[in-house]
Order: C-alpha cells, then structure tokens, then sequence
C-alpha cells in the first residue's frame, strides 16, 4: 500500500470555491498512481472536502492538469 501526497498545481475560482497553490492532501491506497486516474479521483475529493471543504469535482480540477501526484512511501 503506498502513500500519496496530491497537492493543487495553481489558483483557481469555480463554483463557489477557490484553491490555492499547494494546498495538498494525504491518501493511501493499494492502487499504483502514476497520475489521477478515476480510481482515486473519488478519494481524493473527499480528502478535499474533509481538509479544506473544497469540491474538486464541481470545480472541475479533479484531474492531473490541476492536480500533482508524489509518493511518499
């Protein structure tokens, strides 16, 4: 099981919400991520709802042009 830190590339305002550069999240899954694929997508917008109350989804930034993906362990 690895460890991923997925952190905000740039600004952005969207659907109510706004993201700052490098506002980041902790995840942990069995999966291998080499970028955001749809089958952490869902993990990773609740990790953003529950840190900053930011919804990816609506914003439309649930995705790699948007998003970093690092291995941490």
């Amino acid at each position: 099981m690895g460890i991923y830190k997925v952190s905000t590339k740039g600004s952005m305002n969207s659907a109510g919400y706004h993201i700052e550069p490098g506002m980041s999240v902790e995840i942990s899954t069995i999966f291998p991520v080499a970028m955001m694929g749809s089958l952490i997508a869902p993990q990773v917008q609740q990790a953003f709802l529950a840190k900053y109350g930011v919804d990816l989804k609506a914003m439309n930034c649930l995705n790699a042009g948007f998003l970093k993906v690092e291995k941490l362990r």
